[in-house]
């Protein structure tokens, strides 16, 4: 992990100059981890039972998951139960801080996800199989969050994310029983898998990001799930989940100005995702929006 960050902080200097470089240290190495000190916890007590709600954690990126969620607390108005998925990376220290910071979630554990829930899966033996061969996190995060939870409605949200402002259109589908799912998109970018036969997945589908995933339970079906998994060449070939939610939601996809992956932080944007490439920018160009609020006044300008 040390080698990790090491990369990152000297991929921010060569990329964005010694200013930004600098930045990226301090807020980084400075300010970021002032939150695992915070006193206080960062989720609230879950106002919907009926709601719950996934994030995948690992022990690399413990701090920006931390983050990522400290900022969902700030904007979200009506929170579910948090069930957290390690991936059995965690150390002690971090499910410490979990237990401090996190006291309303529920941690599972995606390395016993087989031994504690494989019989709900019995009839699947394709998800089974594909469960335990494919070694990404794409299964787990595709088939974990909905066999652990009973919970009418969920929101499924990748760790490299930062919110700014209140969600209104996530907030109004929740209140009206998400009459249709919703999910991120990748705006002008279009990622098609390619299946065994060499077809691919249709623009809508493959325009579709899974950073947010919204649905109701009966929207979702594991026979979907199973019947995409069996088109695919998955040991052998790129496999994403976001395209197999897409094919089996068949959502409507957030606006890609206000949740994005791309441009500047207008005064509209309600979320930006920092995916791999532009990790860096978590710390440079979005932990100064949220800081102050979430740590209070102990942070430079």
């Amino acid at each position: 992990m040390r080698n990790y960050e090491l990369r990152q902080a000297i991929g921010a200097f060569k990329k964005y100059g010694l200013f930004s470089g600098l930045r990226y240290l301090y807020y980084r190495c400075i300010c970021a981890p002032r939150l695992v000190m915070r006193g206080q916890p960062i989720d609230r007590t879950p106002a919907r039972t009926d709601l719950s709600m996934h994030m995948l954690f690992g022990s690399r990126d413990f701090l920006m998951a931390l983050w990522s969620l400290a900022s969902f607390y700030q904007v979200f108005p009506e929170v579910g139960v948090l069930v957290i998925h390690s991936d059995g990376s965690l150390t002690r220290r971090q499910l410490r801080i979990l237990a401090k910071l996190l006291p309303h979630a529920r941690i599972e554990d995606t390395t016993a996800f087989l031994n504690d829930y494989g019989s709900t899966l019995g009839k699947y033996p394709a998800l089974v199989a594909f469960r335990r061969d494919f070694k990404g996190f794409q299964a787990k995060k595709l088939i974990d969050q909905y066999v652990v939870s009973d919970a009418p409605y969920r929101i499924v949200l990748d760790a490299d994310m930062l919110w700014f402002r209140t969600p209104d259109e996530m907030v109004e589908s929740l209140r009206s029983g998400i009459p249709q799912p919703r999910m991120m998109s990748n705006g002008d970018t279009v990622v098609p898998v390619f299946f065994a036969d060499g077809s691919e997945t249709a623009e809508p589908v493959s325009r579709a990001n899974s950073g947010i995933v919204m649905y109701r339970r009966d929207q979702f079906s594991l026979d979907a799930v199973a019947a995409y998994v069996a088109r695919t060449d998955y040991l052998n070939k790129k496999f994403t989940d976001q395209a197999c939610f897409a094919s089996v939601l068949k959502p409507i996809l957030l606006d890609d100005r206000r949740y994005c992956i791309k441009g500047e932080l207008t005064s509209e944007v309600v979320m930006r995702h920092y995916t791999s490439p532009q990790r860096q920018k978590f710390y440079l160009y979005g932990l100064d929006r949220v800081a102050r609020a979430i740590l209070g006044r102990y942070v430079r300008n």
